[in-house]
């Protein structure tokens, strides 16, 4: 887990991690569960983007084995269903996974879950100031790696740029609140931070740089722009924009 350790609220009724990688705690567990194929853990984490809103059988199996003869189809679900229930008695999760009219619905109404907590911040549209400035820094540390980024699911891709979308939207609006307030360590902690998430992000290489050149940090400037230079060209074979090479030009201004 990068950063932070995994926050565990001060009732712990069982809790879910999905920035970085699925993680499924029982109330009071130190060890994450282990599930009994990869399949239910697949499923498990589909029914749970999918949280409290009824998913039809026929999308499931679509997602989920879509090679599959229609008549396993019905043996493979069953089968997993079972053994996603068997998993969370066993570690003592509340859950109800009900099956209404060809559809199946999963709800975790005690459970802690980072996304559902990343979203109150997110969703809630809370004006960044100094009473929600806390808010802000905790949803942040939620943020411990790109959504289910260590299952790589391929139905989890556009869930996961939103995601990705929204905590940019988070870094640049905190950054841009310590930056008026020169307070700069606290900008480029956040800023560094977001870099391990998301190291070919404009917005965020073009804020790291236009926060060394506000601090009229020459050394950490130029440091950072060939850094990304030799990335940017490794990875995508671009050179940075713009307003990059023109921070790096005005760098002899410091």
């Amino acid at each position: 887990v990068k950063g932070n350790p995994r926050f565990v609220p001060p009732a712990d009724k069982g809790r879910i991690y999905c920035f970085g990688r699925l993680s499924v705690y029982g109330p009071g567990d130190g060890k994450a569960v282990k599930w009994r194929t990869s399949k239910a853990e697949e499923l498990f984490a589909f029914m749970l983007q999918n949280l409290n809103n009824e998913v039809s059988k026929w999308k499931i199996t679509q997602v989920l084995w879509p090679e599959c003869e229609t008549e396993k189809l019905d043996v493979n679900l069953h089968t997993t269903i079972y053994k996603i229930k068997k998993t969370l008695l066993s570690a003592n999760i509340k859950f109800r996974l009900k099956f209404i009219n060809g559809r199946y619905k999963l709800e975790l109404p005690d459970v802690y879950i980072d996304t559902v907590e990343f979203e109150a911040v997110t969703n809630g549209k809370i004006q960044l100031s100094a009473a929600s400035i806390e808010k802000y820094k905790k949803a942040l540390s939620l943020y411990q790696g790109n959504y289910l980024e260590e299952n790589e699911y391929l139905w989890a891709q556009s869930k996961a740029e939103e995601y990705l979308e929204q905590y940019r939207s988070l870094v640049s609006a905190a950054v841009k609140y310590y930056a008026t307030r020169t307070d700069y360590a606290n900008a480029e902690r956040i800023l560094q931070k977001a870099l391990t998430n998301a190291p070919l992000s404009d917005d965020l290489n073009e804020m790291l740089l236009k926060l060394f050149f506000m601090k009229k940090d020459k050394a950490s400037l130029v440091m950072h722009y060939n850094k990304i230079k030799a990335l940017y060209k490794a990875e995508l074979g671009i050179t940075p924009n713009t307003a990059m090479q023109n921070l790096f030009s005005r760098a002899s201004e410091l």
